[in-house]
C-alpha cells in the first residue's frame, strides 16, 4: 500500500451518512470491529434480517501479516460502501472486547492479595478514576496517587508493585477500549457502542454461521479477555455458558510457545503468534516420541477444565514491556531435555519434527479430551461448533469429529480474531436486538469485488500482456493440465486466513514436483509446507477418507491409497490432506475450473495456495485492488 493510500484510509471518517440514512428511514446495519489484538477486521451485517454483508480483513489492505492495530482501513472502505451503495445507517458497533471482565479479574485479584478493607478502599478509588483517567503510567497521577495510597496503609513496597503492574494492565485495557467508544461514538453520531465478551464473539461467529438449530460450542484461542476455552450449549438464537478456562491456562499459548521454540518468530509482541501452521505442517515428518513430557506441561483434570502444569518445564513469566501481565514460558528443563531453540536461520534437523510432532499430538489429545467432556455436558445434540484460533489446527477438528462423539461439526472459516468482529456484530443482533436466526453462512467470499475492470487498469498500469479468452475456464484448464501455474483473482474475497478459489494460485496435483516447484519459486517457503486439494465435492469420497463436506480446509483427512499415487503435490508425507470441498451452487468458478481440467485430466482435483507469497521476499507490495483481499 502506498503512503498516499495509508493516508487516505487514517483520513477522519465521515459520519454525514449516519443522520441522513436515518431520516430516510433506511434499513439499520450493525458495525463488528476487531481492533488491538491480531487479526484486526470490520464486519456489516443488516439488523433486521441478520445478513451479513461485508467482511473484512485488515491485514488485506495493510500488507501487515496479522495486522492488530485500529482497522483503519477496513473501516473506511465499509463507511465508503455504506455511502455509494446506499445500504443503511449504522445504528449500533458491536466490539470483540468487553473490558468490565478484565476489570472483574482486576477486582478479584486485588481481593486476593490486600487485606479485605484496603482492596474495598481500592476498588472504589479505581472506580472513579477508570471514568477520568487517560492512562495509568508509573510515576504520573492517578497510579502514583494508587500506590501512595497503599504505602499510608502500610502494604509492603513488593505487594505495590505487584497491585501496581495489575492496574497498569488491566487499567490500559479498559481505558483503550473505552477511548475507542468514544472515537466511534463521535464518527456515528447516535450510534449503541456495544462491547462483546471475546469468547462470546468465537461463539457466535461460529453457531450463527452453522445451520445447526442445536450445538454444543467449543472456543479455544490464546487469550480473551480472561477466558481461554470456553464451553457452550446453544439452541435457536441463544448461547448459554456452561464452563470456561481462564487465563493463564492457555492450549493456545503453549502451541505459540512451540512454535516460537521451532524458530518461527512469528509477531515480535508475541513470538511464535501466526505461526503454528507451519508447526502443524512439520508434524507430518515426525514421531510423537516426545508426547510425554508434554503430558507433564498441561491436563484436562476431572472438571473437564483445561490446565497447564508450571514447575518443571512450563513456568509463569512477566511479559516484557507489559507491567503487570504474565504469560507461560518454556522452563529452562524443557531446553535441557530437548535442546535449545532453532534459529529461524537454523536448519530443521529431525529431532525440531518429531518435537512438532509431539506437541501436535498432545494438542489432538487436549481437544478430544474437551470436546468429550463437552459431549457429556450436551448429551441431546450431536453438533459441534467450533470457532477460536485452535480452531484452524484442522488435525485436531478431524480427530474431534472422529472421536468424540459428535455426527456433525462447523469450524467457522475465520476462527481467529478477524471471526470476531463478525461474531460481535452478530450477538448483538440476535441477543440485543433480539432478532430472528440468521441464515447459515453459504461461503467466506464476504470481500470486496474489483471486478474486470480494476484488474485490466492493473495490468495496463504495469504494462502486462494480457488477453480475454472465449471462455476462462477451459482456457485454465487448459493450461492447467499442461503443468502451468495459473493465478486466479476473481470475485469477492474470502473472509479467513484461507484462499478458496478467488485469490489463488491453482495448479496440477498429478505431477510429482508441483509441490516442489510452487513451494521454491512461487511462494519462496518451507520445503514441508503442504498445500490443499480442492475437489469437487461429489468426487471427494472417491479419493480422501471423508463422507461430510468441508468448504474451508478445516478438516485434514487421510487421502485414500490410489489418490496418493494419482495426486502426491497435495498429499502429505504423513498421507493427509487439507481438503476443500467444492460445490457448483456455492463455488462455480472454481467448481466450472476443476471440471475442465478433470475433462482434460480425467482428475477432479487442483492444488490450491493462497495468491500470496512468504512475507518478507517480495521488494514491493501490490497496489490495493490486488493487495484487497488475498490471503
Amino acid at each position: 500500500m502506498t503512503h498516499s493510500m495509508l493516508l487516505k484510509y487514517l483520513a477522519p471518517i465521515s459520519n454525514k451518512h449516519t443522520s441522513l440514512h436515518s431520516e430516510m428511514g433506511e434499513r439499520a446495519l450493525i458495525l463488528g470491529v476487531s481492533a488491538f489484538g491480531h487479526d484486526s477486521s470490520c464486519a456489516l451485517i443488516d439488523a433486521t434480517s441478520g445478513d451479513i454483508l461485508y467482511a473484512l480483513t485488515e491485514e488485506r489492505f495493510s500488507n501487515l501479516k496479522h495486522d492488530g492495530g485500529f482497522p483503519a482501513a477496513s473501516l473506511a472502505l465499509l463507511v465508503e460502501k455504506i455511502d455509494t451503495e446506499k445500504l443503511g445507517w449504522v445504528s449500533h458497533v458491536a466490539l470483540n472486547i468487553d473490558p468490565t471482565i478484565s476489570i472483574d479479574r482486576l477486582k478479584t485479584e486485588l481481593l486476593n492479595c490486600l487485606d479485605a478493607e484496603t482492596a474495598q478502599l481500592l476498588v472504589g478509588e479505581l472506580d472513579k478514576l477508570l471514568e477520568t483517567s487517560d492512562i495509568f503510567h508509573p510515576d504520573y497521577f492517578p497510579l502514583n496517587y494508587l500506590e501512595a495510597l497503599l504505602a499510608r496503609r502500610g502494604v509492603e513496597s513488593a505487594v505495590i508493585a505487584h497491585v501496581s503492574g495489575k492496574i497498569s494492565w488491566y487499567g490500559n485495557f479498559a481505558l483503550r477500549h473505552k477511548n475507542l467508544k468514544t472515537y466511534l461514538q463521535a464518527k456515528f453520531p447516535g450510534v449503541n457502542v456495544v462491547s462483546v465478551g471475546h469468547h462470546q464473539c468465537h461463539a457466535a461467529s461460529a453457531f450463527y454461521c452453522s445451520d445447526f438449530k442445536n450445538s454444543a460450542v467449543l472456543t479455544v484461542d490464546g487469550q480473551g479477555e480472561d477466558e481461554t476455552i470456553t464451553l457452550s450449549i446453544a439452541r435457536g438464537t441463544e448461547i448459554g455458558l456452561l464452563s470456561q478456562t481462564r487465563w493463564p491456562n492457555s492450549l493456545g499459548a503453549l502451541y505459540m510457545q512451540l512454535a516460537w521454540y521451532l524458530g518461527f518468530d512469528g509477531d515480535p509482541r508475541y513470538p511464535g503468534l501466526g505461526d503454528e501452521y507451519k508447526v502443524m505442517g512439520m508434524a507430518a515428518y515426525g514421531k510423537p516420541i516426545y508426547v510425554d513430557i508434554f503430558r507433564e506441561m498441561g491436563r484436562v483434570n476431572e472438571k473437564g477444565d483445561f490446565e497447564l502444569i508450571f514447575g518443571k518445564h512450563l513456568e509463569i513469566a512477566p511479559v516484557e514491556g507489559c507491567p503487570g501481565h504474565l504469560q507461560p514460558l518454556l522452563a529452562k528443563h524443557f531446553f535441557k531435555a530437548l535442546g535449545e531453540r532453532r534459529s529461524s536461520c537454523e536448519p530443521i534437523e529431525q529431532r525440531h519434527y518429531d518435537i512438532a510432532r509431539s506437541g501436535q499430538a498432545f494438542l489432538e489429545e487436549m481437544g478430544v479430551a474437551i470436546a468429550k467432556h463437552l459431549k457429556t455436558l450436551c448429551p441431546d445434540t450431536d453438533n459441534l461448533c467450533i470457532a477460536g484460533g485452535v480452531g484452524l489446527n484442522g488435525l485436531m477438528n478431524m480427530r474431534i469429529l472422529s472421536e468424540a462423539g459428535f455426527a456433525r461439526i462447523f469450524v467457522q472459516p475465520a476462527s481467529g480474531d478477524d471471526g470476531t468482529s463478525l461474531g460481535a456484530a452478530l450477538h448483538v443482533y440476535h441477543v440485543l436486538l433480539k432478532g430472528k436466526r440468521c441464515k447459515p453462512l453459504a461461503n467466506a467470499y464476504l470481500g470486496f469485488d474489483y471486478g474486470n475492470h480494476a484488474i485490466r487498469s492493473a495490468l495496463e498500469k504495469y504494462n502486462l500482456t494480457f488477453h480475454e479468452p472465449e471462455s476462462i475456464h477451459i482456457e485454465m484448464g487448459r493450461l492447467l493440465h499442461e503443468g502451468s501455474i495459473v493465478a486466479r483473482y476473481y470475485g469477492r474475497g474470502e473472509f479467513g486466513p484461507r484462499a478458496l478459489g478467488h485469490r489463488s494460485i491453482l495448479a496440477n496435483p498429478t505431477l510429482p514436483n508441483m509441490k516442489d516447484a510452487v513451494n521454491a519459486r512461487i511462494k519462496h517457503r518451507e520445503s514441508f509446507r503442504p498445500f490443499a486439494p480442492a475437489c469437487l465435492e461429489e468426487k471427494a469420497g472417491d479419493y480422501f477418507n471423508i463422507d461430510i463436506p468441508t468448504a474451508y480446509m478445516l478438516l485434514i483427512c487421510q487421502a485414500r491409497p490410489a489418490a496418493r499415487l494419482q495426486i502426491p503435490a497435495v498429499v502429505h508425507d504423513d498421507g493427509t490432506a487439507r481438503l476443500q470441498t467444492v460445490r457448483s451452487d456455492l463455488n462455480s468458478d472454481l467448481y466450472q475450473t476443476i471440471f475442465e481440467f478433470n475433462k482434460q485430466s480425467g482428475v477432479p482435483v487442483l492444488l490450491n495456495t493462497s495468491f500470496n507469497v512468504r512475507h518478507g521476499s517480495r521488494a514491493a507490495e501490490p497496489e490495493v485492488a490486488f493487495a484487497g483481499d488475498r490471503e
